[in-house]
């Protein structure tokens, strides 16, 4: 899997007019860090109410037994933050 293969609507938090430079882009999500805190791994995209996904290519039809997702971890008091429900 590679960064050509993934799309999101909004794409990251550089797509903000006026905002640039943050790393927390779609391409962490197959960064291979899972388990940290350190938002440079982090994807991070602002909330459209007209509508906010992500898409993943496979490539092929593909059968998949699992899927985990998890939400934005930087520290404790950013367990409010990220999907409610998918």
């Amino acid at each position: 899997l590679d960064q050509g293969q993934m799309s999101a609507h909004p794409l990251d938090l550089n797509c903000i007019p006026g905002y640039s430079g943050d790393d927390r882009t779609i391409d962490k999500l197959i960064d291979g860090v899972n388990q940290t805190t350190d938002d440079r791994h982090m994807w991070l995209t602002p909330f459209d109410p007209e509508g906010t996904w992500v898409e993943i290519n496979l490539g092929n039809p593909t059968s998949l037994s699992a899927l985990s997702f998890w939400n934005y971890n930087k520290n404790a008091d950013d367990t409010y933050r990220g999907v409610k429900s998918v």
